[in-house]
């Protein structure tokens, strides 16, 4: 027993590291080739693969549930090494896909008619929707392959996916931006890409093929009524809650897109790649979180849980009123150096933005929790009124005060609904008391970020110098010591603040 947890522990190290670093080598390379498709195919291509990537993504958003509940499913078998059972869920899932996958392309196919009134384009139109359909196929080309993946997250060899995504990833964005470049054709693009795609599942099916083969020789073997009925409702709950949230969280270039211009969608996909970069750090710390406080709550008592949690709450207050305020103060000169003049914005779209982005995070504590927990079932139907709001919030606003305007749809619809509701689910069923304290500390944690926010880039507007990368440097630099410096101040004899000062001296002495 000793050794399963010895090789659970380091599978689970090891799947950190590899998922860490796929995602920089790829978010570096990402820049790179942002910059050579901008300049080679122009704003207006480079918009409208934008909004294909948030159209095509909002339609595959069902395919998460899936495999999540595929995955829940198959840990026991797969532990028990019981090559039956592991063998029908594949074949279950294998079917299941498929059926998905055709869905999507119907989906796709309907969408593809109404293109015109989603992009405000130049493009010719019939062209736009010739490439769209090529897009839609570099998604559905995974599904031919997709379900043998789920034998690899059940046996936490993550890393191979990792490894394959990051290769492929890496070759082919190297190709494509010589032959963008040189060709600067759209649809050789669109071809690599789904040959890259192809290519990534290809090789995961081979190596399952290669070492898990006795989980996949009966192909008619099947699982149970109830088996399926398990598998669907796990399902149904993950497939509300990840439409809700991809709603609030990734619509926005869709509706910029259909009341503005694709080009403006396009400018602002460069604005939150970069929050959504913080966001993707942010939640690989939360999801540490989420498991060892499932584990707490059973072997301790509710005072010290709720101690923990806010702990938990100070660290993402730290984490997202430090890095958003270097956000705000650096984005400009960023974007201007990587993309080009023409690709800014005025200063308040990263203003708004940034405010969105600590508001959603300021959420994650209260959600890795309920996850933790699974305290869902209390405020289900919170997540899909919060999305019906921000659809309509979105329209709305987007037509008053454009860009700004949806962002606002996102900070609105988040604080009237996940802000309130998740807070006081776990403070009234895991903690047992009021929620009034943390709704004080919030509105505490609020009023200083602002503060720190407005404070900081007023110091750093002074900083203009003739070389943009040296006033880039020196901006970054300046914008994160005023709030490092201030909260230390602030929360110097704080608990909350001494236990990370603590963890920390205790990781650099061991060092």
């Amino acid at each position: 027993m000793k050794k399963s947890n010895d090789s659970r522990v380091k599978n689970s190290i090891m799947n950190s590291i590899y998922g860490i670093g796929s995602y920089f080598i790829i978010y570096f390379i990402t820049f790179f080739s942002r910059r050579v498709f901008g300049l080679a195919l122009g704003k207006e291509f480079f918009g409208l693969n934008s909004l294909f990537n948030d159209i095509v993504s909002l339609l595959t958003v069902t395919e998460l549930g899936l495999s999540t509940a595929i995955i829940f499913f198959l840990y026991k078998p797969m532990a028990e090494y019981d090559h039956e059972k592991v063998n029908a869920y594949l074949n279950f899932s294998k079917k299941l896909y498929r059926i998905i996958g055709l869905i999507i392309l119907a989906l796709g196919s309907f969408i593809c008619l109404f293109l015109d009134k989603i992009a405000k384009t130049t493009i010719d139109i019939n062209s736009a929707r010739f490439y769209f359909m090529l897009f839609l196929m570099s998604t559905l080309v995974t599904y031919m392959y997709a379900y043998k993946k789920s034998i690899l997250y059940a046996d936490q060899k993550n890393r191979i996916i990792s490894s394959a995504h990051t290769i492929c990833k890496v070759i082919f964005e190297l190709i494509q931006m010589a032959l963008i470049f040189w060709t600067k054709n759209y649809v050789i693009y669109l071809v690599l890409l789904i040959i890259s795609n192809f290519s990534e599942n290809l090789f995961c099916s081979l190596y399952v093929d290669k070492l898990y083969s006795e989980y996949l020789r009966d192909k008619k073997v099947k699982i149970d009524k109830a088996e399926e009925s398990g598998i669907f409702y796990k399902f149904r709950n993950l497939l509300v809650q990840n439409i809700s949230a991809y709603i609030v969280t990734t619509t926005d270039n869709i509706v910029i897109s259909s009341f503005l211009s694709v080009v403006t969608a396009g400018i602002y996909s460069n604005y939150i790649l970069l929050t959504n970069t913080l966001k993707t750090i942010f939640s690989q710390v939360f999801s540490a979180f989420t498991t060892s406080f499932g584990n707490l709550s059973v072997t301790s008592s509710s005072e010290k849980c709720q101690s923990v949690f806010e702990k938990a709450q100070f660290f993402a207050f730290c984490f997202s009123a430090i890095t958003g305020i270097v956000y705000v103060c650096v984005i400009q000169p960023f974007i201007y150096m990587w993309m080009g003049k023409e690709f800014l914005f005025g200063v308040d779209v990263p203003f708004v933005l940034i405010y969105s982005y600590f508001v959603i995070n300021m959420n994650v504590p209260a959600i890795s929790v309920q996850n933790a927990l699974g305290l869902h079932q209390h405020d289900k139907y919170v997540v899909v009124v919060q999305a019906l709001f921000n659809i309509v919030f979105s329209i709305t606003f987007v037509q008053l005060i454009g860009v700004k305007g949806v962002i606002l749809a996102t900070i609105l619809s988040t604080l009237l609904f996940p802000t309130i509701s998740k807070p006081y689910v776990i403070y009234k069923y895991v903690f047992h008391t009021s929620v009034s304290s943390y709704i004080f500390e919030y509105l505490k944690y609020n009023l200083l970020y602002v503060v720190l926010l407005l404070g900081t880039f007023y110091v750093t507007s002074f900083i203009q110098l003739e070389n943009i990368f040296v006033t880039f440097l020196l901006k970054g630099i300046v914008s994160l010591c005023i709030p490092l410096i201030i909260i230390i101040l602030l929360y110097k004899k704080d608990e909350r603040f001494l236990y990370y000062w603590n963890l920390f001296l205790k990781i650099f002495k061991r060092k």
